[in-house]
């Protein structure tokens, strides 16, 4: 399934806008408005929808695969778009106003979903209970509701997938542990067989749960690192867990000091089989058995009390990859997980190259399609991005510009200000573009330095501290045709000192010579 059209009429900074997500097709709204009862705009009934076929390359990204890039400067609107596509389908209570989605299945037809009336050559939207849109990013806390919500008598599924390492671990034990050993989710080729357990560590625990304590910290935190017995230990967690806000505050003190007392209000702990724990222990992922599974790494379990790590069979751990490894991990094997599960996928990502270092944002675009290519198939993927090195991988017609209007709304505008290709671009030229980086690439404190020794170069006169200064500052700039042009001039202020000392050492030569006339 593929996102083609997106209209909004008042979400955020986002008022009256279109965006067209796919290069097949060019969409555009023709919005109407007239006066209601009370003389307030509103926005007709019947206004006309317009869908024309474009010129595109055919599965430029993979079979029935699209990526669609959100790019511009902060504030622009990038997040409140995808937030605006997830409350479209989830909670369209929360959207102020109107809104239009046009989607286009895998028999090329387009059909499309609006609150209310418009004229159209599509046809409504009818949507199997495989399709799903998926989303990573920091989802603002107005998406509400339950994961479903029905249109039109089918089912659009909503789900926000996490890359913790607790989901990474539920993951991989509960789903994707009995995959072939020889597949390859990146380059890097990290795919863990096996998992070790252990307790968390006191100060772990109590780090973790002491803002559960309303009253009395100080001497709880006391009475429980002072506690040998690691059962009552992990009884009092659980305890804290368990017990209503209201009960905690009553006699917490002389519950947690009493083990026995905390076993009759914990009739059903489990608790004392975690003790296998105390020291790390090792498993195959795919020959741990359900109960284990449910027991120690469900989160209905008691996970909440263990630590894990995760060893492929090169001996890599999780904890020791960094963290944009982890970061990237996580966002393959969620899409792996979701690409091999499901149809019809809408992929929304927030800024995924977030913690990834340069050279993984070079090679994000090529990690991801790899993977979705030995899919399922049918997959759009939609992401908002910062990074040029993702801009690179991606034509400007599958990339939706934004910038802000003098209102601070957001508006579409027609790619780069210098028309400039994204695909192949050197990063260089795609920052240098003014849609990024309006003065330049250079930090503001560099910056603000070498103005300074340009505006000292430009005096008629320097003394010595201002010319040791320039001296300084042009020895350790980078930028060679910078560092050059600064040095022929440092070079010419210096010549013209030596050629004053010349002319003012020839003047007093000349006015001795005068004198020893006279006293002659």
């Amino acid at each position: 399934m593929e996102l083609v059209y997106l209209w909004i009429e008042d979400y955020k900074n986002i008022k009256k806008q279109g965006f067209n997500f796919s290069p097949r097709f060019e969409c555009k709204f023709y919005d109407e408005y007239e006066k209601d009862k009370k003389g307030k705009e509103k926005l007709k009934d019947g206004c006309k929808l317009d869908i024309k076929p474009k010129e595109h390359i055919e599965n430029f990204f993979g079979d029935n695969i699209n990526v669609t890039a959100i790019v511009g400067k902060n504030g622009s609107g990038k997040s409140s778009i995808l937030n605006a596509i997830v409350n479209c389908i989830e909670n369209d209570a929360i959207m102020e106003k109107k809104y239009i989605l046009v989607f286009r299945n895998d028999n090329n037809k387009c059909n499309y979903f609006s609150c209310f009336e418009i004229e159209t050559s599509l046809t409504k939207l009818e949507i199997d209970n495989q399709s799903l849109a998926i989303y990573l990013g920091r989802l603002n806390n107005d998406i509400m509701g339950k994961s479903q919500k029905k249109i039109n008598n089918h089912f659009l599924k909503y789900m926000k997938i996490d890359i913790k390492k607790q989901i990474i671990v539920n993951l991989l034990v509960f789903e994707i542990g009995k995959i072939d050993s020889s597949f390859k989710l990146s380059t890097f080729m990290y795919l863990p067989t096996q998992i070790t357990i252990k307790l968390k560590s006191p100060q772990e625990l109590i780090d973790n749960y002491i803002n559960h304590i309303i009253d009395d910290r100080k001497e709880f935190k006391d009475i429980f690192m002072k506690l040998s017995d690691i059962e009552h230990q992990l009884l009092i967690i659980e305890y804290l867990r368990a017990t209503p806000l209201k009960e905690k505050k009553k006699n917490i003190i002389e519950i947690v000091r009493n083990k026995s007392r905390l076993q009759s209000k914990l009739k059903d702990s489990k608790v004392s089989q975690l003790l296998k724990f105390t020291k790390k222990r090792l498993f195959e992922i795919s020959s741990l058995n359900e109960k284990d599974k449910n027991l120690y790494i469900k989160e209905e379990g008691y996970s909440y009390l263990l630590d894990f790590d995760l060893i492929d069979i090169e001996g890599r751990t999780y904890n020791n990859l960094s963290h944009g490894e982890q970061n990237i991990f996580g966002q393959l094997l969620n899409l792996y997980f979701y690409a091999t599960n499901y149809i019809n996928l809408i992929f929304l990502f927030d800024e995924p190259e977030i913690a990834l270092h340069p050279d993984w944002q070079k090679r994000y675009m090529n990690e991801v399609l790899t993977l979705l290519q030995k899919m399922n198939g049918g997959n759009h993927f939609i992401l908002t991005s910062h990074s040029p090195f993702l801009l690179s991988d991606i034509p400007k017609q599958n990339i939706i510009f934004l910038d802000k209007d003098e209102n601070g709304n957001c508006k579409v505008v027609d790619g780069l200000k210098e028309k400039k290709q994204t695909f192949g671009a050197n990063i260089h030229t795609l920052l240098s573009d003014s849609f990024f980086m309006e003065d330049g690439l250079m930090g503001e404190f560099a910056k603000s330095k070498i103005d300074r020794a340009i505006k000292l170069l430009n005096q008629e006169q320097l003394n010595e501290d201002e010319l040791k200064y320039c001296e300084q500052i042009i020895s350790i700039i980078g930028e060679p045709i910078v560092k050059n042009q600064l040095q022929r001039m440092l070079d010419s202020k210096r010549l013209k000192k030596i050629d004053e000392i010349d002319a003012i050492k020839q003047s007093m030569l000349e006015m001795q010579q005068r004198l020893d006339e006279l006293e002659k």
